[in-house]
């Protein structure tokens, strides 16, 4: 990985850092189903909503957010939806009864949308050449990291006898104390000077950032579905309780970080056309073994999650790694990153209802919905070709400061 320097890749951090805020608003609720249905009374019909009613936003709304991002700037949307985010905790934390409870959790959408959307464009103006494709490998890692930290707080908090409002109080302090961090992000200088507010027809004409939200939307699919049934499985298997198959989780969203920067810190993410046909396979094989009860005890079950997430989070980062050959025009950073980001949440809206209906009506069908999201998974690499003359590959000069 080229990284001259600590300077150079803190303002990355700092965006990754907000993409996990955004990404732990969903699992938040996994651990605190329960207590949340005892007290609102919510039952099984509804109870799903309350984990995946944020996607919502993200799912058909990221590309209109791309384009405002490319209008408004990068660091302004990442602010607001640091603003928007706190409030919507707030709003959750406060909230008396079930009807409350979706409106705020619908409104942490719109924080989550923000974040999600502005970051990949902030990466992807502010850095260049392998950097660049580095970086956007390394954003890809913000949904394991945000999806463990979640899961194993709230899953402790819960054990612990506590309210499970104190996790939206709690995330509402993480989200404040990294805010303040991507204040700094206004004074770093873009890639380029391209300006704003040009490009958008050529994302939503071009075939590159579709097939890139097509893989991203693939690769999160078969991701979220598998970690969302994972608690479900080994309870009902191994007999884990809630705090255990957190645990578990955790240590399989700790893998799937280890993938990403195994496509970060490598040459691997400058040879695609091999790793991602590669880690396709090898993800979704890995995933239907764990599915097909594979694995005679708990530890070979654990170490098939393992590898899968190993796998999919190689995957997963060498389809985000491919962004910068997608984006028609510098200036379209904003729209295609919204693009892509729709698509990815797509598969995360899809996926574990899905999944979850295959599994009890029609197990068979899973190998053949698995076989299809690995060719969805390997369809960006048509975004690598012919991307070298494209205008986003072109040499970039130093730009105006973010908050510009």
């Amino acid at each position: 990985m080229d990284c001259s320097g600590l300077k150079a890749w803190t303002p990355i951090v700092i965006a990754f850092l907000a993409g996990s805020i955004a990404t732990a608003l969903v699992p938040l609720a996994v651990p605190i189903l329960k207590p949340i249905s005892a007290e609102f009374g919510i039952d099984g019909t509804r109870l799903g909503w309350v984990i995946s009613i944020p996607t919502l936003i993200c799912a058909f709304g990221a590309l209109a957010l791309g384009i405002l991002v490319d209008r408004m700037g990068d660091v302004r949307v990442l602010l607001a939806g640091m603003a928007l985010t706190i409030l919507g905790d707030i709003g959750v934390s406060l909230c008396a009864n079930a009807d409350q409870l979706f409106a705020a959790r619908l409104f942490q959408g719109v924080g989550y949308v923000c974040l999600s959307v502005a970051g990949p464009a902030f990466i992807q103006r502010t850095t260049s050449a392998d950097r660049r494709r580095a970086a956007m490998a390394f954003w890809a890692a913000h949904t394991p990291l945000g999806f463990a930290v979640a899961v194993l707080y709230g899953a402790h908090l819960v054990a612990a006898g506590l309210s499970w409002r104190l996790t939206f109080i709690s995330h509402a302090v993480g989200a404040l104390v990294i805010g303040g961090t991507v204040l700094l992000l206004r004074r770093v200088a873009s890639a380029s000077d391209a300006s704003r507010s040009r490009g958008t027809r050529e994302v939503l004409t071009s075939p590159r950032p579709y097939a890139v939200a097509l893989g991203a939307g693939a690769t999160a699919l078969l991701q979220v579905s598998l970690m969302v049934m994972l608690p479900t499985l080994f309870n009902t298997r191994f007999g884990l309780s809630g705090t255990e198959a957190a645990m578990a989780v955790a240590g399989a969203m700790s893998a799937n970080i280890g993938g990403a920067m195994l496509v970060v810190a490598t040459d691997l993410r400058k040879h695609p056309r091999v790793g991602l046909p590669i880690c396709a396979v090898l993800s979704s094989l890995f995933a239907l073994a764990v599915l097909a009860r594979a694995g005679a005890d708990f530890a070979q079950a654990l170490a098939l999650v393992v590898l899968f997430s190993t796998a999919i989070g190689a995957a997963n980062s060498l389809v985000w790694s491919l962004i910068p050959a997608a984006v028609p025009f510098p200036e379209a950073s904003g729209a295609t990153a919204g693009l892509i980001t729709q698509g990815s949440f797509l598969g995360v809206l899809v996926g574990p209802p899905l999944f979850f209906w295959l599994l009890h009506a029609n197990p068979s069908a899973l190998y053949l919905v698995v076989a299809g999201l690995v060719a969805l998974m390997i369809l960006p690499l048509v975004a690598v070709s012919g991307a070298g003359g494209s205008k986003s590959g072109a040499a970039s000069r130093p730009g105006r400061p973010a908050g510009a």
